[in-house]
């Protein structure tokens, strides 16, 4: 073959150091296109981002020589840095250590895509604890013991 092709969509979740609601309706859309701008630069394409005040969840095309560790690493670690440095809260920002990632197939994209611009409908009825289970248990993982 002459050309390498490759499409890998990773549905991403993470959350604020102990679950902080840092994340309010006025700071998202700034918050979301910085993480956007890091992702960007590690030349991932993010197609749906959204989440609540203490966790985001992102569906992106993951750039086949990133992995995911340390393109986490990087987009929170400069992210958390650029809100820090430029005082966005009267205390520390940070972002939790650990995260999930999902493989998606092309055929259920949609799908995940509807699933991430319907969170705040979503946590109506359910808690974030739940959620994150519920995705790590569909892909065959251990729960998650999270604190409420």
């Amino acid at each position: 073959m002459a050309h390498s092709k490759v499409r890998m969509w990773v549905h991403v979740v993470f959350c604020t150091k102990y679950r902080r609601q840092f994340i309010s309706p006025d700071v998202k859309p700034k918050m979301y296109e910085l993480l956007r701008k890091e992702l960007r630069k590690k030349k991932c394409t993010v197609d749906v981002m959204n989440g609540m005040p203490d966790h985001v969840h992102i569906l992106l095309q993951l750039d086949a020589s990133k992995s995911i560790a340390s393109l986490l690493h990087q987009c929170k670690g400069a992210s958390s840095n650029t809100i820090n440095k430029e005082g966005w809260f009267d205390r520390e920002f940070k972002w939790s250590v650990g995260y999930g990632t999902f493989s998606v197939s092309q055929s259920l994209v949609d799908k995940v895509r509807t699933y991430i611009l319907n969170q705040e409908k979503h946590h109506e009825r359910i808690k974030f604890k739940e959620e994150y289970n519920r995705l790590l248990k569909l892909h065959g993982l251990e729960p998650d013991d999270l604190e409420d």
